[in-house]
């Protein structure tokens, strides 16, 4: 798929809808969904007919807030924009994502229902937080206030948004910079599609990437050839394709992710994510951790899985292959292969999660 060329019309749009908030004390007061201690002045439309209000550098503290007037409806378009284009780095703080019982709070996230448009540079240019932290009611989100080119972290993503659309709006390729990421599609159940060839080869200096695509039910299909080719730094890819609707490994994804330590819950399908009705993989490749000698868990790795063979971890007498992986124990393979009814649990050590007694 070739990468589009964006609009360039500068600023921000975003929709809140206050019926969403209606049970709060302060039902009709909302912050905007920015990070604090931004210096560049933006001019805020808060979309009722009131002033247009002009904010500059708000205390660390703070945000700006404002009161709609009731009878004046409950969906508004908030549209903000600067001299310049550049934008305060777009944020629901994750600490008071739930909190719409605290008094008081002003928090956007259950209001948000939209980001209609996002045109210009979030942030100083050099390091974006971008994040929609259980914005539970958000339906739809434009790119590029996620997809920042200059960002050099991405926390929180879409994670627990009900956004509904499908994961190839979304072109990673632009995050060139990128050397951080926290739960950027976790549990963004609504999000469909396929993954695609190339989708996370900008990420090539990226060392985490847990729950990259958690609960992520509606994305399907498989894995595609040479997906992780490029994640040369990778660590950590526990939980990352967790509960997915994704059924097919393809030989040799982690060829050369030789540094990988972490793989804990990576293909599972755990308890909560039975209800998401989710498939499990069907296939495990033989090699698949072959070039993976540093790793050191994979609790639940395969939990559920459909497959019907293992990979092996250990050796003929069912004790770990402690040449092979060094760094694991009985304590960090616990349950690897549990659930896994499609494979022969005799041939499965017990601590892996089959019935395979080791003397």
């Amino acid at each position: 798929m070739p990468l589009v060329r964006f609009p360039t019309v500068k600023g921000l749009v975003y929709t809140i809808d206050l019926t969403k908030i209606a049970d709060r004390e302060f039902p009709r007061t909302v912050e905007v969904p920015f990070q604090q201690g931004y210096s560049e002045e933006i001019i805020i439309d808060w979309g009722d007919g009131t002033t247009p209000e002009r904010v500059n550098s708000p205390g660390v503290n703070e945000r700006p807030t404002h009161t709609y007037a009731t009878g004046d409806g409950d969906v508004f378009k908030v549209v903000v924009r600067s001299n310049t284009g550049h934008l305060p780095i777009i944020f629901v703080p994750a600490s008071l994502a739930d909190a719409e019982t605290s008094s008081p709070t002003y928090n956007i996230s259950l209001a948000l229902v939209a980001v209609d448009h996002c045109g210009g540079i979030c942030g100083n240019g050099q390091n974006t937080n971008s994040g929609f932290y259980a914005s539970r009611n958000l339906k739809y989100v434009d790119a590029r206030a996620l997809i920042q080119p200059q960002a050099k972290r991405i926390s929180y993503g879409l994670y627990k948004t009900a956004v509904e659309q499908s994961i190839e709006s979304f072109r990673l390729e632009f995050m060139t910079e990128c050397l951080f990421q926290t739960f950027l599609f976790r549990e963004c159940k609504g999000l469909t599609g396929n993954l695609w060839a190339g989708m996370l080869d900008a990420f090539s200096g990226l060392e985490n990437f847990a729950n990259f695509f958690a609960g992520c039910a509606r994305i399907t299909g498989g894995i595609p050839e040479g997906y992780m080719d490029k994640l040369v730094n990778a660590k950590v890819i526990s939980s990352m394709f967790k509960g997915t609707g994704l059924t097919v490994i393809p030989d040799g994804l982690l060829d050369n992710c030789t540094l990988v330590e972490q793989a804990a819950m990576t293909f599972g399908v755990m308890n909560d994510d039975v209800e998401n009705n989710v498939p499990g993989f069907s296939n495990i490749p033989t090699g698949l951790f072959d070039n993976c000698p540093n790793l050191n868990n994979v609790k639940y790795c395969f939990f559920r899985a459909t497959a019907q063979s293992p990979y092996v971890f250990w050796n003929e007498d069912g004790t770990i292959d402690t040449e092979r992986f060094p760094n694991l124990t009985e304590a960090n393979v616990d349950s690897c292969y549990g659930r896994c009814d499609s494979m022969d649990a005799t041939q499965i050590p017990i601590a892996f999660g089959g019935s395979w007694s080791v003397s």
